[in-house]
């Protein structure tokens, strides 16, 4: 009697833990369906929850856990792909990097004497220029001399004109400027008019003026160009 009491209550303790096991994978399927993004029924959520004695924030806590959980295995699940293809990286780094040495030897080879050269070059060109400069400190030729110090007087005489005529069509233009703006603003017609009048004056100045700039400027080109001309004869041994 004792013995048939005993294995019912071992048959009674297992389909109890059974039950209690097929409530827990019962509460965890709907986790994770919910963390999947199906949408469970209702009553089905219900009755889940009251047979594994689980609360809506226990299903919610879980559900965030799954989805957690999820997000992190996937990134680990992306570790061979990354692997791969950093090591793909780095096999063509490698190979740039190779080529980029040989091409910096052979640049070398090529640009080192070349270095070399112009640096032989920069010298002779600068002993050239003293050489130019003792040429034409030595020059014998007085007339010359005498000409050139007038072509340079001519230019500087020439300079100072077109200097002088540019700062006064500046201010003329300056003026005008200043007397229209009197005018726009002015509440008397008659003084409107007169600013107007000498606004006009200064610009018809200016224009008087800049037409003397122009062949100004073409006889400083031409003095320079006769500068330029004498200077090289300052060369001739």
């Amino acid at each position: 009697m004792n013995l048939n009491l005993s294995k019912l209550m071992d048959k009674i303790v297992g389909r109890q833990q059974k039950r209690q096991q097929e409530r827990v994978a019962s509460f965890c399927d709907l986790v994770k369906h919910i963390a999947a993004g199906q949408e469970p029924d209702a009553d089905l959520v219900d009755e889940v929850l009251h047979n594994s004695g689980k609360s809506l924030n226990d299903l919610k806590a879980a559900v965030e856990l799954r989805q957690k959980r999820l997000a992190l295995r996937a990134q680990l699940d992306r570790v061979p792909d990354l692997t791969k293809e950093r090591e793909a990286n780095q096999k063509h780094i490698s190979e740039a990097y190779a080529e980029l040495q040989k091409a910096e030897e052979r640049c070398e080879a090529v640009a080192r004497p070349l270095i070399y050269r112009n640096e032989q070059l920069t010298d002779e060109i600068r002993e050239a220029d003293r050489a130019k400069n003792q040429l034409a400190n030595t020059c014998p030729y007085e007339e010359l001399l005498t000409t050139i110090a007038e072509v340079v007087a001519e230019i500087k005489a020439v300079n100072h004109k077109i200097n002088d005529l540019t700062g006064r069509i500046q201010n003329c233009h300056r003026e005008a400027g200043n007397l229209r703006q009197q005018a726009s603003v002015s509440h008397r017609p008659d003084d409107a008019d007169r600013l107007r009048a000498k606004a006009d004056a200064f610009e018809r100045g200016a224009k008087e003026m800049d037409a003397k700039v122009s062949p100004l400027r073409t006889q400083m080109a031409d003095l320079q160009r006769r500068e330029t001309e004498l200077r090289e004869r300052l060369l001739e041994p």
